[in-house]
């Protein structure tokens, strides 16, 4: 069965007894983790000013995260460069290189 269109959410029709609000198009984003490895940017930027690291791959040496899919990379990179830990913008590759 097809996910339902409801008010510009997708909706599986089993959740609708559940009654789960989902984010609208209007609501702010929020990103403050590896999904993959279930990370916050927090415990990885207090992880990287333990150890020193002051790149993505010194602090994948120290911690497992960034590992999974990669969509995170350049909010760590954000997060390393600025201390950022929330963001409320999608980034991309190009926003924080390398």
């Amino acid at each position: 069965m097809f996910p339902t269109v409801c008010s510009r959410r997708f909706v599986s029709p089993s959740l609708f007894s559940q009654a789960v609000p989902l984010a609208r198009d209007s609501s702010p984003v929020r990103i403050d983790r590896c999904l993959c490895c279930e990370v916050s940017f927090a415990a990885a930027r207090a992880r990287a000013e333990r150890v020193g690291a002051v790149s993505l791959v010194a602090l994948q040496s120290h911690m497992d995260v960034g590992t999974g899919c990669g969509l995170c990379h350049p909010y760590l990179r954000r997060c390393l460069r600025t201390g950022e830990t929330v963001f409320t913008s999608i980034l991309e590759e190009d926003d924080e290189p390398a």
